[in-house]
């Protein structure tokens, strides 16, 4: 999958970790914030900073979402996770407030 990024903050419709973005790990939790952004994260921890994630612009979005057609739907203020790559089913949480 090739990913779009974009060249201006105000287009930047979500993000994605470094460790996706560079086909080192899958998708493995996803996050629909109460604002519409949404992040793509390979699950782990090891993301202290801002340096940690890329930026997505609309059509790396949509080859996401086409990627991981449970996750396109999900609501905002929800994240999906799942245990392992290839894992079909996904377990859909409440965001805390202040996500």
């Amino acid at each position: 999958m090739s990913l779009d990024f974009p060249e201006e903050e105000d287009d930047c419709v979500g993000a994605v970790c470094v460790h996706v973005a560079e086909g080192e790990r899958p998708v493995l939790a996803v996050f629909h914030h109460a604002d519409g952004f949404r992040s793509f994260s390979c699950g782990l921890p090891d993301h202290p900073s801002a340096e940690d994630w890329l930026g997505l612009g609309p059509d790396a979005l949509a080859d996401l979402h086409a990627a991981h057609p449970l996750v396109s739907r999900l609501d905002r203020g929800r994240m999906a996770w799942r245990e392992k790559d290839g894992d079909e089913t996904w377990r859909i949480e409440v965001l805390p407030d202040d996500d």
